[in-house]
């Protein structure tokens, strides 16, 4: 089971919480009776956010049909990660301005021997 091979863990919101713990059936509910942590349980609407975003982006296809070249998958996470840096730095430098330490300006004086007459 991947419980115990891969150490992983479910969380399974309860269904009826006033109904106690003996009446309820299997192993992993009952833990979930006892408690569960409220964070962890929201996580998988964010897998799921990620995994449409990029169907939506990348096209839901993938046309490789071997396993070893199913890389195509792992190009469009990829894609995917880079996508998502390159919108977050045009963010940033959007809502922080250019730094005025690159950028510095230096007037010309022009009217340098300009005489004026009364």
């Amino acid at each position: 089971m991947v419980l115990q091979k891969l150490h992983g863990y479910r969380i399974i919101a309860v269904r009826n919480e006033m109904v106690s713990i003996w009446k309820t059936r299997g192993r992993y509910r009952k833990k979930m009776k006892c408690g569960y942590h409220k964070l962890l349980y929201h996580q998988r609407n964010k897998n799921e956010t990620i995994i449409y975003v990029i169907k939506r982006l990348f096209g839901e296809n993938i046309s490789s049909q071997l396993i070893k070249m199913q890389r195509e998958l792992i190009f469009r996470c990829i894609a995917y990660n880079v996508h998502t840096r390159i919108n977050l730095l045009i963010l940033r430098w959007f809502l922080h301005g250019l730094p005025l330490q690159n950028f510095k300006y230096t007037k010309k004086r022009y009217h340098k021997n300009i005489i004026i007459k009364k």
